[in-house]
């Protein structure tokens, strides 16, 4: 709280309701790590800055979690015992629900604590960045870099990935079930090296689903592009959505840079203007949302990179959700 909205009116949220955001926190971390990293949340009771809730628009995010883990150490708590610390506030004059240092231990979330918000800003502390989207009129081409007249965000859409939850996509499906993807993981080695193919060469491939927590083996394929700029794909396998039916019987592609912290993950739609539908509604991160809600390479079709001479086809889907789940992907220089 701040001392222009202090206790109880600036408490920003109960203790019943912590528990439970705490709790699906913890559950989001367990779940998309596979159970390879825990979290658990201590929160401290109400404390009150000496600041105006205004004053830290100006002063930023360091000073914010200065000043509120001197309050903490008055309260019994010591925030360097801890690998990461969260100030939660209501409005405090910012434009944002939450901020987060990237690959550092603080964030802010602001009257916005469920996971959609918390865990997109945890993933910020992990070292991810933002998940976006490949915005291009281009009626063949999901790789386009065409831009679209009158849109400011085109061709790169930032936030606009429709499954991750390092987008910016809202509502009740940015929860467990969003989670990061198949590169965002290796960034962060919740997936192993020995968990992706490397595809360098014509054959068959086998992935198994990235969004269940006991899935093993193989769970994301890279496949070269051809572009100097972007020269890989990722294929990902989500069933999480089980009322998705696309989703779950398709490949979903992702388009990064060697390097991933020069812009992240970039989804492509592998059936561009298929279904074209209102663009901007809401933040520019929903532009062309209908369009993305059948962006997987279902199975059986197939889709080929001139650039790198290269046909890609899902071609079965074999168990049921869960660790055995997964379908068959054929990469080769022959149609």
């Amino acid at each position: 709280a701040f001392s222009d909205d202090p206790l109880p009116v600036g408490l920003p949220i109960d203790d019943t309701l912590m528990t439970t955001r705490a709790g699906q926190w913890e559950e989001y971390w367990r779940e998309v790590s596979y159970g390879r990293s825990t979290l658990a949340v201590t929160f401290t009771p109400g404390v009150v800055s000496a600041s105006s809730s205004t004053t830290y628009s100006a002063l930023g995010l360091s000073a914010l979690i200065a000043d509120a883990s001197i309050g903490a150490r008055g309260a019994g708590f010591e925030p360097n015992n801890f690998d990461f610390v969260t100030v939660m506030t209501k409005n405090s004059g910012h434009s944002y629900a939450g901020l987060a240092f990237v690959g550092g231990r603080g964030s802010h979330l602001q009257n916005s604590f469920g996971v959609r918000t918390a865990n997109h800003e945890f993933g910020h502390n992990l070292g991810l960045v933002h998940a976006n989207y490949n915005y291009t009129p281009h009626p063949t081409d999901p790789t386009s870099q065409d831009p679209i007249l009158n849109e400011p965000e085109s061709p790169h859409n930032e936030y606009g990935h429709y499954y991750s939850v390092q987008s910016a996509q809202g509502g009740s499906r940015m929860d467990v079930r969003a989670h990061y993807s198949a590169r965002e993981k290796l960034h962060i080695d919740w997936l192993k090296s020995t968990e992706f193919a490397d595809v360098q060469s014509s054959g068959t491939y086998r992935v198994n689903q990235i969004d269940h927590m006991d899935s093993k083996g193989v769970r994301g394929l890279r496949i070269p592009t051809g572009d100097a700029a972007r020269p890989h794909y990722w294929i990902n396998f989500r069933t999480a959505y089980a009322t998705d039916e696309w989703l779950k019987n398709s490949a979903q592609f992702d388009w990064t840079r060697d390097n991933y912290n020069g812009d992240g993950v970039l989804m492509l739609d592998m059936t561009p203007q298929s279904n074209d539908g209102p663009h901007g509604r809401g933040g520019s991160w929903t532009n062309d949302n209908n369009d993305k809600q059948d962006s997987g390479l279902l199975i059986g079709r197939t889709y080929y990179e001139s650039r790198s001479d290269v046909y890609m086809t899902p071609i079965g889907k074999g168990g049921a959700r869960g660790p055995t789940n997964g379908w068959t992907c054929r990469s080769t220089s022959d149609p």
